[in-house]
């Protein structure tokens, strides 16, 4: 039997899974004039991307039983997360996520109402938007439910090219990876630990205490953040797995209508390899190939457009002289990532990109844009990622003492404290609510529309004015629409 996973395949449908957003994108918001070019170019770099990856000799059989039990526990993960609303969903964010969608649904594209235009990283919903359109807004979100599991399994048989291995404890680590929050939280809880238990039961949220700084498990992550999560996943394992620069800022200007903020935490890594290539081979061809020059104009046109937003020239920095502030920061880095790198450091030493994520991690949590601290929160993803690998590898492929992975997997037990967190809420409520024990719809509903700002909090931080180079000379008019 032919093997799904082998040669370019899988490359060829990961490349695939984060174009189509880009090119719904410029076709729906983007004047023909520019659309048509632009989709073609975009194409082309795909089909040259595709044809420059160096493929592995390496094969993963995608029809073994490993891999149907990891598609099963896959499929499992996407629902309970809530995505599409066909379980209970954590209130906050996927309200807002919810009325964005139904936005994209209901308004003609570009999405604008009374002047104000819908600004946001909101690629993941453009496939589903359109299945919305065409056959109705139930049948949207059970697609975003098939393109939130099309995407991580994609992650994931990228994860099993990456170790040339299927084995079902990776995507246990990879669900349950996570920071020792739980450190903290009991600290800041020591006066009332007889409640403790019933609270971690009923799924109290655990993660924010620090507030200032703070790196989301990857269950947190798909339980709250997906549209950026999922695409930034797939796009972070495509460019480890390039051996050259040939690729690289193709497969980053294919990320930025999904997932800016963690791209700029990827960024100087990006940077280092092409500044490294460029040292090497003294050959400017092996970055500036067709696919990476095309990457440029899609580049600019997500700069322009993400620019109209609101919240975006709000920018600022942490007080620095606040001793508040150091303290948190210390906390943070310690029961995020140091907790892990004290162990693991030692057989990855020579890992430049691991240092330079770790020092891009301690640089950008200090900035903030807009009214919160979600650059803070998001641009942490790429350590975190690439840390999860490292467990991975370290547990299963490094020579680690076996008291060095004793220690891991004491690390990874008290982490899961977090994801374990999430998951209880939401079988907790799910249950309560299919039990009746519980009056309250699955999906989260009470934000009908972005542009409400009454009732939108963070009404900013998804619009913009349409008086600006974008909408005024790029964008589609409502009679192109």
């Amino acid at each position: 039997m032919s093997d799904f996973l082998c040669g370019k395949r899988l490359l060829f449908f990961s490349e695939i899974y984060l174009l189509i957003p880009v090119i719904i994108f410029f076709i729906g918001y983007l004047r023909p004039v520019f659309s048509i070019p632009l989709a073609l170019l975009l194409v082309t770099g795909a089909f040259f991307s595709i044809k420059d990856a160096e493929s592995d000799a390496g094969k993963v059989n995608l029809f073994s039983k490993k891999t149907v039990i990891v598609l099963a526990i896959i499929l499992l993960w996407t629902l309970l997360s809530g995505i599409g609303g066909f379980v209970w969903q954590n209130r906050w964010d996927h309200m807002f996520r919810n009325a964005l969608f139904e936005d994209l649904v209901n308004y003609d594209w570009p999405v604008i109402n009374s002047n104000v235009g819908l600004c946001y990283y909101f690629g993941f919903w453009l496939p589903s938007a359109v299945i919305g359109k065409l056959f109705g807004m139930n049948a949207g979100y059970i697609f975003q439910v098939i393109w939130a599991f099309a995407g991580i399994s994609l992650t994931m048989g990228m994860i099993f090219r990456y170790f040339n291995k299927v084995k079902i404890s990776f995507v246990f680590i990879f669900i349950f990876f996570s920071g020792l929050d739980i450190f903290v939280w009991l600290f800041t809880n020591m006066n009332d630990l007889n409640s403790i238990m019933m609270r971690v039961i009923s799924g109290e949220h655990i993660e924010l205490l620090l507030y200032l700084f703070n790196s989301s498990s990857n269950t947190t992550l798909l339980f709250w953040v997906y549209n950026q999560c999922i695409p930034f996943w797939l796009g972070f394992i495509l460019i480890l797995k390039q051996k050259s620069t040939k690729n690289l800022l193709f497969i980053l200007s294919l990320m930025a209508i999904c997932c800016p903020i963690p791209c700029v935490g990827l960024a100087p890594l990006i940077a280092y390899r092409i500044i490294k290539e460029l040292i090497k081979s003294k050959n400017v061809r092996q970055v500036m190939t067709v696919q990476n020059v095309i990457a440029i104009p899609t580049a600019l046109i997500m700069l322009l457009f993400f620019r109209t937003n609101n919240s975006a020239g709000k920018l600022s920095i942490l007080p620095l002289d606040s001793k508040e502030v150091w303290i948190k920061f210390a906390i943070y880095l310690l029961t995020e990532f140091l907790c892990y790198l004290i162990i693991l450091f030692r057989y990855n030493r020579h890992d430049i990109e691991l240092k330079i994520l770790f020092v891009t991690n301690c640089i950008l949590p200090f900035l903030t844009i807009g009214k919160d601290y979600d650059f803070a929160w998001r641009t942490c993803i790429p350590l975190s990622f690439y840390l999860t690998l490292l467990v991975i590898k370290g547990l299963h492929f490094d020579h680690l003492s076996k008291r060095a992975k004793q220690c891991l997997v004491v690390m990874l037990c008290l982490g899961a404290f977090t994801p374990v967190n999430e998951l209880m809420r939401t079988v907790y409520t799910e249950y309560a609510i299919v039990s009746r024990q519980l009056n309250e719809e699955k999906r989260s509903n009470d934000l009908q529309t972005i542009f409400d700002e009454d009732a939108n909090e963070c009404y900013s931080n998804f619009t913009a004015s349409t008086d600006n180079y974008f909408y005024l000379h790029l964008a589609k008019t409502n009679y192109d629409s």
